[in-house]
């Protein structure tokens, strides 16, 4: 498909300038006044977005819009949640995939990230977002794989989480519990289960609606609850 946005790139200099500045003042500001800031910013790149024509013959499948940032998983700030994903967007619907990629690029300056970088001592001009769009699949089991234990920093072990339904739970750590965590001994191929899941509901796709699907996970039906086995089988699969 052709491209989405296109902008007078002088402006956009001028305008960056312009913004950087105005950024610049949160460090002197009370968090309470850093609202108006971030409005200010999100609504200047706002003004210069513009949309060019997308072919319409392209297939009706649902897409996950996501962020990537610079200051994503930095040495002393992880960034999990900080910005936002939008998920179950059409491709082939042009308005709702310009709205999608808007929305996840402004998320670089709404007030949760002004805040963090602040916090962080870190200046906004360093604070760069590209967008990835990627086919949403309907999952029903979903994890995040360390290829060394963050906890022991242990090199030898790969480190293993899972969820019921969508990665969202995981990725954006704004739900209460735990997932499913083991770990793999890459030289001996063992797997322990270091703790099972407790999270009260799942993330599922909605085919009726722009969001996820909550539903409450009944563990007793859960194969890896009635048999840990299973779950050991498929820590092994994802370890190897």
């Amino acid at each position: 498909y052709t491209t989405l946005f296109r902008s007078d790139l002088s402006r956009m200099d001028e305008l960056r300038e312009q913004l950087l500045k105005r950024l610049s003042e949160v460090y002197g500001q009370m968090d309470q006044e850093i609202d108006e800031i971030a409005k200010y910013v999100q609504e200047q790149i706002s003004q210069q977005v513009k949309g060019d024509e997308v072919q319409q013959n392209l297939n009706d499948c649902l897409l996950a819009v996501r962020s990537s940032s610079t200051l994503e998983d930095l040495d002393k700030m992880a960034g999990a949640g900080l910005f936002d994903s939008i998920l179950n967007v059409k491709l082939s619907d042009r308005s709702q995939m310009k709205k999608a990629i808007t929305e996840v690029w402004l998320s670089l300056f709404n007030k949760r990230a002004i805040i963090s970088r602040k916090q962080n001592g870190i200046a906004s001009c360093r604070a760069q977002m590209a967008i990835l769009v990627q086919r949403m699949i309907d999952s029903e089991i979903s994890f995040i794989i360390h290829s060394v234990n963050p906890i022991t920093d242990d090199p030898s072990q790969v480190y293993i989480e899972l969820a019921i339904g969508q990665g969202e739970t995981l990725a954006s750590a704004n739900q209460s519990g735990t997932p499913y965590r083991l770990t793999f001994d890459k030289k001996t191929g063992k797997v322990q289960v270091v703790a099972f899941a407790s999270y009260s509901y799942g993330l599922f796709a909605n085919q009726l609606s722009r969001g996820l699907a909550k539903r409450c996970v009944d563990y007793s039906q859960i194969p890896f609850h009635k048999n840990p086995a299973d779950l050991m089988s498929l820590g092994a699969h994802l370890g190897e």
